[in-house]
């Protein structure tokens, strides 16, 4: 394993136009290298050489006492010729549909044939507010290209991969860790169907991506993840979960990523499950997909605020009947955009 060690604060300049910083709890941005999440390429493709110029720069930067071994990786004439994987179909050689717990498997088996991306480099650009129509010509792209992706990129593509899947309901679930006075972040991709949940995903621990479909609620799956991150001695501190994902690869509507959002370090583990239970059955009952259409101002409340009674949707309904349970470090966001906004 490959340990960073201390380098200049100074950043280059090609790194830091296209570097993730990380933000203090005040949401101010980092400006050492120190505070460099990773990097993203901002170019598109085919990947320039400059693009491949900084990445490897910027992991000689992360691992100065490895620079031979970059540079053996970097200019070796005998690196095998890497085959790109086949993404899964819905349909077998029989021309029948594949039931959806043996596609999952398959998608799951697809996303980890493409290997997790340790470069510290970020192949496709991904922004969260984008249409799902943009974030689906994304995925394709990672298809064609075929390089390693991270866990936020395997949620897109996962969404892509499953779009038409009968039946298949499909949201983002988040976690913020703490771990040395730092923060992480990690996204999946849940999925519920017949009854019981899973998740698609990828991370750099096995235990932190793919679950299969045997949950039988939403909080068993989400402290499944919680007990798998004490084993690394991380702290979960925040999770959030989005809505459902609808299944139309062309809407203009982004997705939306907070639904949900509990501060588990300000809860006991009863009250969480409780909480994200309870989510999980509005979104059952409601089929809540893509944004909430909401008045601009003053109808979710935060920590015990007061919440106005006057609802124009049956969506406003529901995430009023949210938002009103939720207090003593449970919030309930929206990130709500307008639609065609």
């Amino acid at each position: 394993m490959l340990v960073p060690m201390p380098v200049p604060a100074e950043v280059p300049r090609n790194i830091a136009r296209n570097a993730v910083f990380m933000k203090d709890r005040e949401g101010k941005r980092g400006n050492n290298f120190d505070d460099i999440l990773f990097l993203v390429n901002r170019n598109g493709f085919p990947v320039e050489n400059e693009t491949w110029e900084m990445m490897w720069e910027f992991a000689m930067l992360q691992y100065p006492h490895k620079k031979d071994v970059i540079n053996s990786i970097r200019y070796s004439e005998e690196l095998k010729q890497q085959t790109s994987p086949v993404a899964p179909s819905m349909v077998n050689g029989n021309g029948n549909a594949v039931n959806p717990w043996d596609f999952t498997i398959a998608v799951q088996d697809y996303m980890e044939k493409l290997q997790y991306n340790h470069t510290g480099t970020q192949f496709f650009e991904i922004k969260k507010n984008k249409s799902m129509a943009s974030l689906m010509e994304t995925a394709k792209a990672m298809m064609r290209e075929s390089l390693p992706i991270k866990c936020l990129e395997s949620v897109v593509l996962g969404i892509c991969l499953t779009n038409g899947l009968p039946n298949l309901e499909r949201f983002p679930i988040n976690f913020k860790t703490r771990f040395c006075e730092r923060s992480y972040y990690h996204v999946v991709l849940g999925i519920y169907y017949g009854g019981v949940y899973g998740a698609l995903g990828l991370s750099r621990r096995a235990d932190l991506m793919y679950k299969p479909l045997v949950y039988k609620s939403l909080s068993d799956m989400v402290f499944d993840y919680v007990y798998c991150y004490k084993r690394y001695e991380h702290r979960v501190v925040k999770l959030t979960i989005g809505h459902y994902v609808p299944h139309n690869p062309k809407v203009n509507d982004s997705i939306n990523w907070k639904g949900l959002c509990l501060h588990l370090n300000q809860m006991i583990e009863e009250q969480a499950r409780k909480e994200t239970d309870k989510y999980a059955r509005v979104l059952r009952s409601g089929n809540m997909h893509g944004p909430i259409v909401l008045p601009p101002k003053g109808l979710i409340s935060h920590l015990g605020r007061s919440v106005p009674q006057k609802a124009e949707s049956y969506d406003d309904i529901s995430a009023m009947a949210i938002s009103s349970e939720y207090h003593r470090g449970v919030q309930c966001h929206g990130n709500y955009t307008r639609r065609g906004v």
